[in-house]
């Protein structure tokens, strides 16, 4: 009743549009980097398009919204890609977790499992609640484990990432440490850097190791122009 009949109404009373949304998903740069990088883009992205910036867990979000038309949108999301470059991985609906499993597919890894230290199976949790789609590697399980003793993969698997979260440092900053083995992919200890504490330390650290496979294992080109 209230789809069919109020909402309809409304709209013709209040003369409302629809709410139009477009979401430009980073990773890899803190939200104060992001809004500096974007300059005025923030404040001022068109006329009737409001816009905001939003701190996840797995990145920093740039939400750009209008009740005009759609299309206007589309500007502010390129220009967005554009100031922000190899950051951005995704838009709208796009996950890290479909993006790096697409990315491994592509370089031709039917299947994943992974290997944890530090993390309390967050990674492990993120992938497992993945909803798998066509054209994606496959995930096949994790375990966890103490740096001292890194066990097999818990199955046989056409690759292997490892994540290994350090205790927390100054400044609330942590160190992942990531590797993935897979054949063909060049690929092995990377080091990044991420903020947080808590639960959200532990999930932004899988997230990372996913972006850097993204970054890793995806072919030379950009983002740049994806709609």
């Amino acid at each position: 009743m209230w789809r069919d009949q109020v909402v309809p109404r409304l709209e013709q009373k209040l003369a409302l549009r629809p709410l139009a949304v477009r979401t430009v998903k980073t990773f890899g740069a803190g939200e104060s980097a992001v809004a500096e990088r974007l300059g005025d883009l923030l404040v001022a992205p068109g006329a009737g398009i409001e816009a905001g910036i939003y701190a996840r867990d797995d990145g920093v979000h740039l939400r750009f919204s209008t009740r005009l038309d759609a299309s206007r949108l589309e500007d502010p999301v390129q220009r967005a890609i554009s100031a922000l470059g190899e950051d951005v991985y995704g838009t709208d609906a796009e996950t890290l977790p479909g993006l790096a499993l697409a990315v491994l597919r592509r370089a031709g890894v039917g299947t994943l499992a992974s290997l944890e230290s530090g993390t309390d199976g967050a990674l492990l949790a993120i992938l497992a609640s993945h909803q798998a789609a066509d054209g994606e590697a496959r995930y096949q399980g994790g375990a966890l484990f103490v740096d001292a003793d890194l066990p097999q993969a818990p199955a046989a698997a056409d690759a292997v990432l490892t994540v290994r979260l350090a205790a927390q440092g100054a400044l609330g900053r942590s160190r992942v440490r990531v590797d993935l083995v897979a054949p063909g992919i060049g690929f092995n200890d990377r080091v990044v850097r991420i903020h947080g504490s808590a639960q959200q330390r532990l999930r932004r650290a899988a997230f990372a190791a996913l972006d850097q496979v993204r970054r890793g294992a995806a072919p030379p080109q950009s983002i740049r122009g994806r709609t």
